[in-house]
């Protein structure tokens, strides 16, 4: 496959004119707010989408560091199109299920809460309800316990409802581990995305990583719980809240992972991306992503260390990572 440094060269492989591909529909234009293509080639759907070099490097480097976690992933690679430069991947989506983003879920949810809350004559279930759509007005609703009361109200007639969303909970809850482990930000409701039918639902596969080993915000996805007075201010907070709060199994999730997204991995990852693009990735963008994520991981076995000091022991987390090696 033709490549330009490093990139999937689309224009050579197509070798037509980009505006012809359109009108025959091999691409559809979804662009918003940066380049979008959805491109239909062989009975199969790509997505293509402008990025930065950074971004685009980062995404690819992820995909390796979570093959090796074992955490399913969508899997992207260095593509070009009309002049456009960022990553493409194959659609994930699958005959005979519904594709449904989380922001329509917490929209949903938060549609209904309107009419409930008028509607109810139960004063402290209305307190509730009003509690939940108070916390819409500066979270998005993208925090773990309204989306849990968002997915219970979504499959309120299945009737393996608690099974569904206590599973996609757990799925959501290990995405989110990862995410604060790699310094992801980009976790907004746009970007966890569920798959069901008429009798199941999960999480669609881990994607969109290009903001990680970055810690310019807080992630998008929180755990605060309904009744907390002030919002987590930042990723570490954020982790030592949600081991707080969850529980030993879970614990050891954060542990088990951490021990599998470290440096050693990270530098692994780098060095199979190099080698499938077939040129070095730029060394101002390898050495930012090796030194943020050397300082950030510190400070995680810190905070595993300090909270959970005999535990962590039993686990085998190795606070001696060479970081820097």
């Amino acid at each position: 496959m033709d490549r330009l440094d490093g990139y999937i060269d689309l224009d050579l492989l197509f070798k037509e004119d980009f505006e012809e591909l359109k009108n025959q529909g091999i691409i559809e234009d979804l662009t918003q707010f940066f380049k979008l293509y959805k491109i239909n080639v062989n009975q199969k759907s790509y997505f293509f989408k402008q990025c930065s070099y950074q971004d685009a490097i980062t995404e690819l480097i992820v995909n390796e560091m979570l093959d090796y976690a074992e955490i399913t992933n969508i899997k992207y690679d260095l593509a070009c199109i009309n002049g456009a430069y960022g990553v493409i991947s194959e659609s994930f989506e699958k005959d005979g299920y519904k594709y449904i983003k989380g922001y329509d879920i917490l929209q949903e949810y938060e549609e209904s809460l309107k009419k409930q809350i008028f509607k109810t004559k139960d004063k402290e279930y209305g307190k509730v309800l009003a509690d939940d759509y108070e916390m819409f007005f500066y979270t998005s609703g993208n925090i773990f316990e309204i989306i849990w009361h968002a997915l219970e109200y979504h499959y309120r007639d299945f009737k393996n409802k608690q099974e569904i969303v206590f599973k996609i909970m757990q799925q959501l809850s290990i995405t989110h581990i990862k995410d604060l482990l790699i310094l992801n930000q980009d976790r907004h409701s746009d970007n966890w995305i569920i798959e069901e039918n008429k009798d199941d639902a999960n999480l669609v596969r881990d994607f969109e990583h290009g903001l990680a080993f970055r810690d310019f915000y807080k992630n998008e996805l929180r755990i605060n719980p309904l009744g907390e007075s002030s919002l987590i201010s930042n990723n570490y907070e954020e982790l030592e809240k949600f081991i707080k709060w969850s529980d030993k199994s879970m614990n050891k999730v954060i542990i088990d992972l951490r021990n599998k997204l470290g440096m050693e991995n990270l530098k692994k990852s780098i060095k199979n991306v190099e080698k499938n693009i077939g040129i070095p990735i730029r060394e101002d963008v390898k050495n930012d992503i090796i030194t943020k994520f050397s300082e950030h991981i510190k400070k995680v076995d810190k905070i595993l260390a300090n909270k959970n000091e005999k535990e962590t022991e039993h686990l085998g987390l190795d606070v001696n990572d060479d970081y820097l090696r």
